[in-house]
């Protein structure tokens, strides 16, 4: 039977929007702690932006401050989120243009390997609905999503590269690719590459053992991939050129300077970069979602702790649908296999192994120790990502296959080894379901020190259940699979009603484990989480040049969205410098605290009286702290530090007074300094203003984080020095008089990255305008036709 070439595509945009039809039509957004936290940063942006002309390259109100651009808090570089952001796209909208981008893109790469319509749309809606799809926006992790999205686009144009070796793929190669980093989620696109490269070393390897293999035509493969990859590296020059040079300063890029941070490797450590490592045996909830419990659902109820596998906790799943999985499988049973059918199940393999990280880490551990940036990665899981792109083709190849196979008939031996298989898969679930709540324990270690033994039953009937739910799932959908094949096999239905049944049934499957992810609410229920207490009315009426220290809400962004600057906050990376004060759990010292401008600690605790003063009470206790430093002020003398470990420990000291010494690197002058007077005229995102005062030459220390590529300082227009001072703040040597020191932050990256980029994207399109310009009128000719036919 034949089909439009237009029903797929639209079939796909049907079908997700149904999925997503509340997030669009009705505004709600997912129940999310992330982009609940994230709620503080997008009203700072909204504000900024509404009353300035320029780029912020600070935000002054987490962790002392920090870079915003570079720092990922607000890097508007990707083109189509300033469309969308044009178009006051909603984020249903948002997600669902991007679901039609994976479903399209992984319906023209299966076409593009010669499958038919059927297998292709099948194969198009098993990736791009995948429930780790849904556990994204459940999570609230929407550039991970996004960068997903453009997974088969770029394998699409890189394996035309490599097949055709024109400058056209390349173009689009680049330009797919610049897509996908534009996210600024580096990771997804790293394993992107992997993939690719696998794929393209197995050519070469299948070249090489045939003899066929031409070094000459490897090195224009190569020449022309390394053509793409650098032409998508200038068009991402911005973002990445600033965030590139904030690495080499966080939490990502940056030794630590404490002994029992700093023996670790720089970046990401071992144990840090392991975790949520998927263990072997979950491998079953691959087939079986709910047999771990699926996910730690986001209600404050039971159902938060019904995950019991051996991941700290999980908000996804990496289930891909049965029917996907089984078909990928059961494919190899109905006709030998090729040599791309072969390397995709490879790469599957190898992907799977990978995820295990700490628990087998065959492959992990020389990845982690050897591959170029993939140490600086952590969650080893998350490369399943490329499953559902992997396991979907197998599964449409074996569509395919069966619907031609079927036509010619198999051999009765073929015929029975894929009875087997399917009816083992329903025996199976079966089995399950009748005896699997008596086998297994249903328990998550450390939970007998957690929860008292009736609340811990209580949980064992929350998982039974879900269990049970999900067996029943199995078995229907296995079911549901094996008298399908049957009847094809027994000719009673076509391989295109076998396809049309198969996909049906998935849709069903990913319907029903992807609504399990989607808890929504409204946007304006959503920001009604932000309702001002009496803690915040107070700090408003007491506004000042300070910052604050909620100790119980250490962790969460809530006093910033007021605009309350505060040493805390929920950031995935941070300034190096800031993080080792927390590591050394520097905070809790009363020195650090006045040094870093803390006014006011918040908390629900009694503290001493001696040093903080209870100035506010309702639903928390304000102390104010009486030897807070201001924002700006003289030293008596300076210390000398040789570098970053020593001018921490020299803080760390109990006789350590900032209000009088400085600890500065690569400043000699120790002695002889004038006090003088300080004040702030002007303090923004992008400039703060001094003016001071004093009889001979003074250090000036800023209670501001220290971000050397980030700010420049003047004294009368004459450009400054800006020393390292206390370990994370800025200083600068002040000659006596009076003097206007300006502290201003550095475009100068930014400008020029955001110059590359934009004479990246004319050239670009430029070039795919030309050598496109026969394809679009070809296009064009082709609607013509059809309206022509449509109403004639």
């Amino acid at each position: 039977m034949k089909i439009n070439r237009w029903i797929a595509p639209l079939l796909v945009m049907v079908i997700s929007f149904i999925f997503l039809r509340e997030m669009i039509l009705d505004g709600k957004i997912p129940e999310s702690a992330d982009m609940f936290h994230r709620m503080p940063l997008d009203r700072w942006v909204e504000h900024y932006t509404a009353n300035n002309e320029d780029m912020p390259q600070w935000y002054p109100h987490l962790f002392g401050g920090m870079p915003s651009y570079g720092g990922f808090i607000h890097a508007p570089a990707d083109p189509l989120r300033k469309v969308f952001d044009a178009l006051d796209f909603n984020w249903g909208m948002r997600y669902w243009l991007h679901f039609v981008i994976a479903g399209v893109g992984m319906y023209c790469y299966l076409r593009r390997r010669n499958l038919s319509k059927i297998p292709s749309l099948f194969g198009s809606l098993a990736f791009s609905l995948s429930p780790y799809m849904f556990g994204l926006i459940n999570a609230g992790h929407p550039a991970k999503l996004y960068a997903i999205t453009f997974i088969p686009l770029v394998i699409l144009f890189a394996e035309k590269v490599i097949a055709e070796r024109k400058l056209r793929n390349a173009l689009g190669l680049a330009l797919f690719t610049a897509l996908q980093l534009w996210t600024k989620h580096v990771q997804i696109c790293y394993y992107t590459w992997m993939l690719i490269v696998f794929f393209w070393f197995w050519q070469e390897g299948k070249e090489l053992k045939s003899g066929t293999f031409k070094a000459k035509l490897f090195g224009r493969r190569l020449a022309i991939l390394s053509v793409a990859v650098l032409l998508s590296g200038i068009l991402v020059a911005d973002p990445y050129l600033p965030i590139y040079e904030f690495q080499g300063h966080s939490t990502r890029g940056a030794a630590s300077s404490l002994p029992s941070v700093g023996e670790a490797r720089k970046g990401t450590s071992w144990d840090y970069a392991t975790q949520w490592s998927f263990h072997p045996k979950e491998t079953i909830s691959l087939f079986f979602p709910y047999f771990y419990g699926l996910q730690n659902f986001p209600s404050r109820d039971l159902n938060s702790q019904a995950y019991w596998g051996q991941m700290p906790f999980t908000q996804s799943t990496h289930y891909m649908g049965l029917i996907v999985l089984v078909l990928a499988v059961v494919g190899f049973l109905i006709q030998k296999a090729d040599s791309f059918k072969i390397s995709v199940a490879v790469a599957s393999m190898i992907i799977l192994v990978i995820g295990f990280g700490e628990h087998f880490p065959f492959l992990y551990w020389p990845l982690f120790e050897l591959a170029p940036m993939f140490g600086r990665f952590r969650v080893p899981s998350m490369i399943y990502i490329l499953l559902p792109f992997t396991c979907s083709i197998l599964a449409s190849i074996a569509i395919h296959d069966f619907a031609n196979a079927a036509k010619n008939s198999l051999s009765e031996n073929t015929q029975m080894r894929i009875i087997i298989t399917l009816g083992f898969m329903v025996g199976l679930s079966i089995f399950l379901f009748l005896f699997g709540s008596e086998m297994l324990s249903f328990s998550k270690l450390g939970e007998a020190t957690r929860f008292q033994p009736p609340l811990i039953e209580q949980i064992k009937d929350v998982r039974i259940h879900l269990f049970q739910t999900g067996a029943l799932l199995a078995l229907l959908l296995s079911s549901g699979l094996f008298l399908t094949v049957w009847l094809t096999l027994k000719e009673k239905i076509t391989g295109f009603v076998m396809g049309g049944v198969l996909l049906g049934l998935t849709i069903v499957d990913l319907w029903v484990v992807n609504s399990e992810f989607i808890h929504l609410r409204s946007e304006r229920a959503a920001v009604s989480g932000y309702r001002p207490t009496e803690t915040v009315k107070f700090l408003d009426s007491n506004r000042g040049l300070h910052r604050i220290m909620p100790i119980e809400q250490f962790n969460t962004n809530w006093y910033a969205y007021f605009g309350h600057s505060t040493v805390g906050g929920y950031r995935p990376v941070k300034l190096r410098s800031y993080q080792d004060i927390l590591d050394a759990q520097a905070l809790n010292n009363g020195a650090v605290q006045d040094m870093l401008n803390v006014r006011y600690v918040i908390t629900d605790k009694i503290l001493p009286g001696n040093q903080y003063q209870l100035v506010h009470q309702s639903d928390m206790k304000v102390y104010e702290k009486s030897s807070v430093l201001p924002k700006a002020w003289f030293v008596d003398n300076t210390l000398s530090a040789k570098d970053m470990s020593e001018s921490l420990d020299i803080i760390l000291e109990r006789d350590f007074n900032p209000r009088n010494t400085a600890v500065v690197q690569g400043f000699d002058m120790n002695s002889g300094l004038a006090v003088g007077s300080v004040k702030v005229t002007e303090y923004s995102e992008n400039r703060i203003t001094l003016e001071t005062q004093s009889e001979g030459d003074g250090f000036l220390v800023l209670s501001e984080n220290y971000y050397g590529p980030g700010w420049k300082a003047s004294i009368g227009g004459v450009e400054t020095k800006i020393y390292r001072t206390n370990h994370l703040l800025r200083g600068v040597n002040v000659p006596s008089g009076n003097h206007t020191i300006m502290f201003t932050a550095d475009h100068s990256t930014f400008r020029t990255a955001r110059l590359i980029s934009l004479l990246g994207i004319v050239l670009t399109l430029t070039a795919i305008g030309v050598l496109y310009c026969s394809d679009l009128r070809s296009f064009i000719k082709y609607i013509e036709r059809e309206k022509e036919r449509i109403g004639g």
